[in-house]
Parts: C-alpha cells; sequence; structure tokens
C-alpha cells in the first residue's frame, strides 16, 4: 500500500500514535468481518 509507506517514510514526528490507531481499527474491522 503506497500511501501507507509514504507515512511511514515520513519523519516520525507524533505520527506513531496515529498510524497505531489506524492499525488497531483495521484489525477490528477485519475481526468484524471474519466473524460474520
Amino acid at each position: 500500500m503506497p500511501p501507507a509507506q509514504e507515512l511511514t517514510a515520513r519523519p516520525k514526528t507524533g505520527q506513531a500514535p496515529w498510524a497505531k490507531k489506524v492499525q488497531g481499527l483495521v484489525l477490528l474491522l477485519r475481526l468484524l468481518h471474519w466473524l460474520r
């Protein structure tokens, strides 16, 4: 995913927690779809 790589490539200035939140949301969505 190019967008994700661009975000990680940029200097981390407080973007780490935001990335973690996004990853958590993605994992939750995957679990919800899998449970269905």
